[in-house]
């Protein structure tokens, strides 16, 4: 009897292990993809509130002509960084956080779709890049090209992403520990 009763033991742990590992790992990918889903909606934001600041020139171009209202882009080395890009003239403005760094970003996509992916710099930081296109319409008729260019730094993100990991791995434990010894 207590060679079955072992196995049945075993049987139930491997079968415990097994299914709070795929619930935890199901748990850490919805985390991994929500949050990678605000810091997308916070760089729209971020786009948005750039273009609010901007005003065409007498020469039909649209120029930046306040800081935008997040104080970290006047930071250099603040890890949120901006540009704003002309097909015609190239970058007309970039924030003063981009001072000293060397961002890559994508200048290609539809008109009025942001593009949002991960670039990685030489120094290993991982940003989260958003290009968003635009074609304005000058005040002569005109459509001009441009790209409101965002980046964040993943740091945030990296320790939210684990914190979460380490309370859902604690958590996990002591359920899987205390079902084991309700056994």
């Amino acid at each position: 009897m207590p060679s079955l009763k072992r196995r049945l033991t075993v049987a139930a742990t491997v079968t415990l292990v097994v299914a709070l590992g795929s619930t935890a790992a199901v748990l850490d990918s919805a985390f991994r993809n929500t949050s990678r889903t605000f810091i997308q909606e916070r760089l729209q934001a971020q786009a948005y509130a750039i273009l609010a600041v901007t005003e065409e020139n007498a020469d039909g171009e649209l120029r930046v002509v306040e800081t935008p209202p997040d104080p970290r882009m006047a930071t250099p080395g603040s890890g949120l960084y901006a540009r704003f890009f002309s097909d015609l003239q190239g970058a007309l403005w970039s924030s003063p956080s981009l001072l000293g760094e060397q961002v890559e970003f994508r200048q290609d996509g539809t008109p009025g779709v942001p593009s949002f992916s991960e670039y990685q710099l030489d120094s290993g930081r991982l940003l989260f890049t958003l290009s968003f296109p635009i074609v304005w319409e000058t005040s002569n008729g005109q459509q001009r090209r441009y790209v409101v260019q965002l980046a964040e730094a993943s740091d945030v993100y990296t320790a939210q992403l684990n914190a979460f990991r380490q309370r859902l791995f604690v958590w996990f434990a002591l359920a899987a520990l205390a079902t084991i010894a309700a056994q």
